[in-house]
């Protein structure tokens, strides 16, 4: 197979979200020089779990990177490891610091990925993370595991915030 040859920024972004690219072209376009191809292949429904993996950035210093970990977190399709491995470089950025509302965004989906086990979930709204997250995630969160966890959160907000949604989820209403 010849390898694609690309003209412009423009040609990797449109192969990078294009659902005929294959998937070593995908993989060989999840190093790209280029953020916004990153994302998109984060956000092309044929990308594997191995090329995930590749996606995860160094650190999520930055929109960019915390963008791709918000569309890795979604991904039902990212392995465990990945997960806990997202889990563990999203903490520090969970701090209503200026700059990291992508952050918040990859934890709240972190949360919601049905594939991500408790254990790992559980990194993320623990007390050492802002009241306003954790209230955010009892908020918007879809996994009763999860609403059941914030249930005993020291904050009364969180708690009340977590029993509410919980009922809607358990009474089917979204």
């Amino acid at each position: 197979m010849t390898k694609p040859n690309y003209h412009s920024p423009k040609d990797y972004l449109d192969a990078a979200k294009s659902s005929q690219t294959p998937l070593d072209e995908l993989a060989r376009l999840a190093t790209s020089e280029y953020d916004f191809v990153r994302l998109a292949v984060a956000r092309n429904p044929r990308t594997t779990s191995a090329i995930l993996r590749l996606l995860l950035p160094a650190d999520l210093h930055g929109w960019n990177n915390q963008e791709i970990a918000s569309e890795i977190a979604r991904n039902g399709k990212t392995p465990r490891a990945t997960l806990e491995k997202l889990a563990e470089k999203l903490i520090p950025y969970l701090d209503n610091g200026r700059g990291n509302e992508m952050a918040v965004e990859a934890a709240v989906r972190l949360c919601n990925n049905a594939g991500a086990p408790l254990r790992i979930i559980e990194m993320i709204p623990s007390p050492d993370i802002p009241t306003g997250i954790r209230s955010r995630i009892a908020t918007r969160t879809i996994r009763v595991d999860i609403l059941r966890e914030l249930t005993s959160d020291p904050s009364e907000a969180v708690c009340r915030k977590a029993l509410n949604n919980l009922k809607k989820r358990e009474q089917g209403v979204r």
